[in-house]
């Protein structure tokens, strides 16, 4: 997985190194430069991407057309830019039970992009929930709580393809949105840090997993109760000590970002007070968001 997303590492522009020990507890943090970026799919199936940093977006690109599937979630695996130009490939979970590479194109100044489909790399692929956002590895939430870790990358034709996969020894029931993103530490060992909801209880939750030895993942409440609404989490970058996290609820059309400062240090993390993503309304009847 390393090899595909050494494009994302450079795109995400930093490199965060984290440490500490294990509660977390909500407060004002003083923001960083955190990505806010949205990616997802509108009711008449057209691709959107809205950037920003810090709950501000500032710049929006979209499909002339709507895609020909229906999107569930999207999960970074490799990014270009240069020349005014960018690009962003995605594994892409659908509705049709296909899981494909989607390549998203675009030019800084022209808001209408591109987005077609590269390969599928599995069909009948149908996990409960996949986390959006970037990691060292993929991760699956099934309808038992169960976390699956898994290996994505080139096969012997050079197309992606999945590997085996690991359960995790710490599960997220009743998992209703999901979210990861990836630190590196000072001693350059890799934590992949996913976040998810409880649907029935409206916690938020945080799975540390270090992909060399899933086994000693941990889990950790950040949040008992406010998330029950949010029907997506996208996880991204922050400069310095934190990582984003946004959510959105699609069905009142409402996002909200939020910074954790320190997401290692679970005794001394602090996640933010959710702030306003662009306008309320704006992001009803989206999917597939990453």
């Amino acid at each position: 997985m390393r090899s595909l997303l050494a494009a994302s590492l450079l795109v995400a522009g930093t490199t965060v190194v984290l440490g500490g020990t294990a509660g977390a507890q909500t407060a004002e943090v003083e923001a960083a430069q955190c990505d806010t970026t949205i990616i997802g799919q509108d009711l008449d199936g057209r691709v959107h991407k809205a950037s920003g940093y810090n709950g501000v977006i500032d710049e929006s690109y979209q499909t002339a057309e709507p895609v020909p599937w229906s999107l569930r979630a999207l999960y970074s695996i490799g990014g270009s830019g240069g020349g005014g130009s960018w690009g962003t490939s995605f594994l892409a979970p659908a509705t049709d039970g296909d899981l494909r590479v989607v390549n998203l194109r675009g030019t800084e100044g022209d808001p209408t992009m591109t987005a077609g489909s590269h390969h599928t790399v599995a069909t009948e692929w149908n996990p409960h929930v996949m986390p959006a956002g970037s990691g060292f590895k993929m991760y699956t939430i099934e309808q038992d709580g169960d976390i699956l870790m898994r290996e994505v990358g080139p096969g012997s034709d050079g197309m992606t393809e999945l590997g085996d996969y690991e359960t995790l020894p710490v599960t997220a029931v009743d998992t209703k949105a999901a979210g990861v993103f990836w630190i590196r530490l000072a001693d350059g060992t890799q934590r992949d840090v996913i976040y998810a909801t409880n649907g029935e209880t409206g916690a938020l939750h945080q799975i540390i997993v270090d992909p060399e030895e899933p086994a000693s993942a941990e889990s950790y409440t950040l949040a008992e109760t406010g998330f029950e609404a949010f029907t997506h989490l996208k996880a991204g970058f922050c400069g310095g000590e934190s990582l984003s996290v946004v959510a959105v609820d699609s069905e009142a059309g409402n996002a909200r970002w939020f910074e954790h400062a320190d997401p290692l240090s679970h005794s001394g993390s602090t996640l933010s007070t959710g702030r306003p993503v662009g306008t309320d309304g704006q992001w009803e009847g989206w999917t597939g968001i990453g």
